[in-house]
């Protein structure tokens, strides 16, 4: 798969991870580590139901075993209601979702690409701290331009 963590972040040395070839929901069968943050993860998964790839995120246990675990769940749930109830071609849609043994997750549809840190890497062209200017740089494209334009003839509900 083209999505993968960068060549210095190894898979074992992700906490809590889910191994390769493990099953959430009964239904999503593991393959690959894509990307990981302080919340979670995300993982190239096979819906072994429809037979397609989706980018599987799941919620770390570690944060579920926090004082703030029950609230992050709801959160995250909502999430992927609101996420599911858009239709935009700039947003990546969600398939399903659910909690499998207290963890949940949200299958959405896998997009071949690079991570927004790869992307950033290469407009600074080196190593480094991301700068101001790098973001404008990534805020320039075009996909960034027609949410923007989107989002902004949208009628304002803030009071």
């Amino acid at each position: 798969m083209g999505n993968t963590l960068d060549s210095n972040e190894s898979t074992e040395r992700v906490e809590g991870a889910f191994p390769p070839g493990g099953k959430i929901a009964n239904r999503y069968e593991i393959e690959e580590l894509i990307g990981k943050g302080a919340f979670g993860w995300v993982y190239s998964a096979k819906d072994q139901f429809l037979g397609r790839t989706v980018a599987l995120k799941i919620l770390s246990r570690e944060r579920l075993n926090t004082g703030t675990g029950p609230e992050l769940q709801s959160r995250f749930l909502a999430e992927a209601r609101i996420v599911a109830s858009l239709d935009h071609p700039h947003i990546v849609p969600v398939y399903d979702a659910g909690v499998d043994h207290g963890v949940p997750w949200i299958a959405m549809k896998f997009v071949e690409g690079k991570s927004l840190a790869h992307v950033l890497g290469e407009l600074r062209g080196h190593a480094g701290a991301v700068t101001l200017a790098d973001w404008n740089r990534a805020a320039s494209s075009r996909p960034w331009q027609a949410a923007a334009r989107h989002w902004s003839r949208r009628p304002r509900r803030d009071g």
